[in-house]
């Protein structure tokens, strides 16, 4: 097999845990010429990977879309076309690309699009998805256990600027050039209902501070500043680093690297963090943690059973009692297991 075409998964996390399938398909075509067609912020935590030769940006336009596709074709005879996600569009772009093969699982009324339709047994529903994506490759590529945790290095120039940001960040503050950061991911873009409560993500951040030296770093989006700066004042006094909205994603996979612990809701970052080995700490409620639970043996989930959990509702209904079950008590005995 001489090319292949992957349509990645569009959300940060999701675009993770497929990582294991696409260094599979290394594995088995080491020749290959893989391409990966991505949203903007996906396409640039792989633009230097080294399982993807060629990276796509995907246009936001239905209209470009299109266009992308017949450009596609254009370019090159693929030999494999791969849909990872479960859209209709995301096999017909390979189909309009002339995939000679195309391989996705068989929802969305999608069937007639792929030459190869996998059928999609209840069961897979309940398995983790790094397992979900790596099922769709059965009989193409072999098992390989070795890698099924997720990988996905980051850039070395993010890594050097991020080095340099956060260094001048530290002098600005007056610590030490070494002094640890521990970052935190209070937000989650996915609900509110994802969302550990903030003064009990503050109050563990100035105990960790306290116990271990560690300077809080508070991540998130533009639109997440207002969260970000409420945590930043129930953690006064400094010191405290706020990069919401500051950084992009590419940055943002170099500063979890670098960082000593990241403590965190069920998002994006998280899959990040545990992709690079970084000690996490998340906290579970309303999402499914059978199969999103970050892949790292330096990885820890804290969570409370409730009877509505998961629900895999955006905003809670009724009182949120999947997150305020989870006591600060509960997520610092993790910290302490993780850091010991």
């Amino acid at each position: 097999m001489r090319s292949i075409l992957i349509k990645s998964t569009n959300w940060i996390g999701d675009a993770v845990l497929q990582s294991p399938a696409i260094r599979a398909l290394r594995r088995g075509f080491p020749e290959a010429h893989i391409a990966l067609v991505a949203r903007p912020w996906v396409a640039e935590l792989f633009t230097t990977h080294p399982d993807v030769d060629e990276v796509i940006v995907e246009p936001a336009e239905r209209s470009e879309r299109r266009a992308l596709g017949r450009e596609l074709r254009r370019r090159r005879a693929w030999d494999l076309g791969l849909a990872l996600p479960n859209s209709f569009t995301a096999a017909s772009l390979l189909w309009r690309a002339g995939a000679r093969r195309r391989r996705g699982y068989a929802r969305d009324a999608r069937r007639w699009l792929l030459t190869e339709p996998v059928r999609l047994d209840p069961s897979l529903l309940h398995v983790h998805e790094v397992d979900y994506y790596l099922h769709l490759l059965e009989g193409l590529v072999e098992p390989l256990p070795d890698l099924r945790l997720p990988h996905v290095p980051p850039d070395p120039d993010s890594v050097e600027r991020v080095r340099g940001m956060m260094a001048e960040r530290r002098m600005a503050l007056g610590m030490r050039e070494n002094a640890p950061l521990l970052a935190i991911g209070a937000a989650a873009a996915y609900g509110t209902a994802k969302r550990w409560l903030p003064e009990r993500f503050a109050e563990c951040a100035r105990t960790i501070r306290e116990r271990h030296g560690m300077i809080p770093v508070l991540i998130g989006s533009e639109a997440e500043r207002e969260t970000t700066a409420e945590i930043a004042e129930l953690i006064a006094p400094p010191p405290v680093i706020d990069l919401a909205g500051e950084i992009g994603i590419a940055d943002l996979n170099a500063l979890l690297g670098q960082v000593a612990l990241f403590l965190t809701n069920d998002s994006g970052p998280m899959h990040l963090a545990a992709a690079q080995g970084t000690p996490t700490v998340a906290v579970f409620g309303s999402t499914n943690w059978r199969t999103t639970a970050p892949l790292s043996p330096r990885a820890k989930i804290v969570r409370e059973p409730t009877d509505c959990a998961p629900c895999l509702r955006r905003h809670c209904p009724i009182d949120h009692r999947c997150m305020t079950a989870v006591s600060t008590r509960r997520v610092m005995m993790a910290v302490d297991q993780l850091l010991a």
